[in-house]
C-alpha cells in the first residue's frame, strides 16, 4: 500500500490551527467571547470557530497516530513490526521533546538577560520535565502543549498491545469494539478508532460513500460536531450547538460530541477526492513534514515574543501582528529542527530498532 500522504497534510493543517488557538489565548482571548458582536457570535456558534479551536486538532492527532502506527503491521502481520515500533516509540517522541525544552530554556535565559524578565525554568527543569513529567506525569509542564505526549506514548503501546494480542484473531473487531466502548471517556478511544479504521482499510473493506453529496454532508456534520465550543468565561453555548446538548455536564457533552466529529472528519477524508488532492499539495505536505516540530516549538516562541506584544494596541491589531510573528519564527525554527533533530531522530531510532529485531 502506498503511503497515504494526504493524511500528513491534514496533520500539518491541524498543527497550524493549534498555533492560532494559543495566539488567541495570549493576545486577544476576547475574540472567542459571545455577546460582544454579531460577527464574533457567528464565528463562535458555527464551525468557523475551528480557526481558534485547537482541541479538535489534537483529537485528529490521536486518530492519526492509531492509524499510522498500526499500518505496517496490518499490511504484513509480522510481529517484529510491533517489537520495532515499541523499541523506537519512546525515544522518537522524547528526544525532540528534550531539544524543544532546551530551546525553551534558551529563550527564557535570553529574555531574562536582555529584558529582565522572570526565568521560566532552569536546566534541571528541562531534564526533569523532558524525562519524567512529560512521559510519566506528576508535575507541571512549562511547555504546556507537551501534555499530549503522555497520551501519545501510552496510546501507542495500547495499539501495539492490541495488535499483538488480537491482530490475527478472527473476531478481532468484536474485541476492538468492546475496548473502544470502555475507553470512550478517555482520549485512548481515538487511537483505537484509528487502528480499527486502518485494519479495515488494509483488509479491503469498503467504507467509502459512492456519491459526493452524502460525503460532503458527512464532512459538514463532522465540522459541526467537532467544533462544539469549550465552555469558558465569556463564552456561552448557542446557535446550532444548543441543539447538540445530550448530557447535563457540558464539558462531558463537548468531549463526546467533539470526538464523534473528529472521527467522522477522519473517515470523510477517504470519501472526498477533492480533500485528498488539496492535502497532497506542496504547501500542506510541507506543513505535514514540520508539523511535530511546529507543535512542540510554537509555545516557546510565543512566550518569548509575548514580551513585545505591548508594542501593539490590544485587540485585532495585536492578535494579527503577533500571530504573524509567531508563525514566521516558528516555521523558520521548525524547518531546521525537522531537518537536524526530528529527521535524525527517526533515522537513529530506526537503526536501533532494526538492530534489536534482526538479532532476535
Amino acid at each position: 500500500m502506498k503511503k497515504i500522504t494526504y493524511l500528513e497534510g491534514l496533520r500539518g493543517l491541524c498543527s497550524f490551527i493549534v498555533i492560532f488557538d494559543h495566539c488567541t489565548n495570549s493576545f486577544y482571548p476576547e475574540l472567542r467571547h459571545t455577546g460582544m458582536s454579531t460577527i464574533q457570535d457567528v464565528i463562535a456558534w458555527s464551525p468557523l470557530n475551528i480557526i481558534y479551536s485547537g482541541l479538535p486538532s489534537v483529537y485528529i492527532f490521536f486518530i492519526l497516530s492509531g492509524f499510522v502506527l498500526s499500518n505496517k503491521y496490518n499490511r504484513t502481520k509480522e510481529d517484529n513490526v510491533l517489537v520495532s515500533g515499541s523499541i523506537k516509540r519512546y525515544p522518537r517522541l522524547i528526544v525532540p521533546v528534550l531539544f524543544s525544552m532546551i530551546i525553551m530554556w534558551l529563550f527564557s535565559s535570553l529574555s531574562y538577560e536582555l529584558l529582565n524578565t522572570h526565568q521560566l525554568l532552569s536546566f534541571k527543569d528541562v531534564i526533569m520535565q523532558s524525562f519524567i513529567f512529560v512521559p510519566f506525569g506528576g508535575g507541571s509542564l512549562t511547555n504546556s502543549v507537551l501534555w499530549t505526549i503522555i497520551y501519545e506514548i501510552y496510546g501507542s503501546f495500547l495499539v501495539f498491545a492490541m495488535l499483538a494480542l488480537f491482530g490475527k484473531y478472527k473476531y478481532k473487531y468484536f474485541i476492538y469494539s468492546i475496548i473502544f466502548v470502555f475507553t470512550i471517556n478517555s482520549y485512548y478511544c481515538l487511537f483505537i478508532f484509528g487502528m480499527i479504521l486502518n485494519s479495515l482499510y488494509n483488509e479491503g473493506y469498503k467504507f467509502t460513500l459512492n456519491k459526493k453529496l452524502p460525503a460532503v454532508l458527512v464532512l459538514l456534520i463532522s465540522f459541526v460536531f467537532m467544533t462544539f465550543p469549550v465552555l469558558r468565561p465569556g463564552v456561552e453555548i448557542g446557535g446550532i450547538y444548543s441543539h447538540l446538548i445530550f448530557f447535563n455536564d457540558i464539558t462531558y457533552n463537548r468531549q463526546i460530541v467533539s470526538k464523534i466529529g473528529a472521527m467522522l472528519l477522519f473517515w470523510s477524508m477517504f470519501n472526498l477526492q477533492d480533500a485528498t488532492v488539496l492535502f497532497n499539495k506542496k504547501t500542506f505536505q510541507f506543513m505535514g513534514k514540520v508539523s511535530f516540530a511546529v507543535y512542540i516549538l510554537h509555545l516557546p516562541v510565543l512566550l518569548f515574543l509575548k514580551h513585545f506584544a505591548s508594542y501593539f494596541e490590544h485587540g485585532y491589531e495585536r492578535l494579527i501582528a503577533m500571530s504573524v510573528l509567531v508563525y514566521l519564527c516558528t516555521i523558520s525554527i521548525s524547518y531546521f529542527f525537522e531537518k537536524y533533530i526530528d529527521r535524525k531522530t527517526v533515522i537513529i531510532t530506526n537503526k536501533i530498532a532494526d538492530y534489536f529485531t534482526k538479532t532476535k
